[in-house]
């Protein structure tokens, strides 16, 4: 045995992860918009809008990470994880709960 080496751990490409969030998001929400769509539930459109909103924040950090006029802030990762807990919490407990109760 010998003195514990740290492990080693290879950076991450920001831009692939960047990529990999906005293609589980643009996944999640055009199924849950399905859901809607088939289910018949109210505020769809507003729901779409929503979601694009979260989409285009994300394609446009990612343009800025690409062109190397910025990087991927913890700013911006609050940011994002607020927007995702907060539309989960309201927008879709309204839609997918609320609805379902009345």
């Amino acid at each position: 045995f010998g003195p514990a080496k740290e492990k080693q751990e290879a950076p991450l490409d920001l831009k692939l992860e960047l990529a990999k969030v906005a293609n589980f998001a643009a996944n999640h929400f055009k199924h849950e918009e399905k859901i809607m769509e088939r289910e018949g539930l109210k505020d769809l459109d507003a729901h779409i809008e929503a979601h694009k909103t979260l989409l285009l924040y994300i394609e446009e950090a990612m343009g800025h990470l690409v062109s190397g006029r910025s990087h991927v802030s913890p700013i911006f990762l609050k940011r994002l994880m607020r927007w995702w807990v907060e539309h989960t919490n309201g927008m879709d407990y309204e839609t997918f709960v609320t609805n379902r109760e009345r």
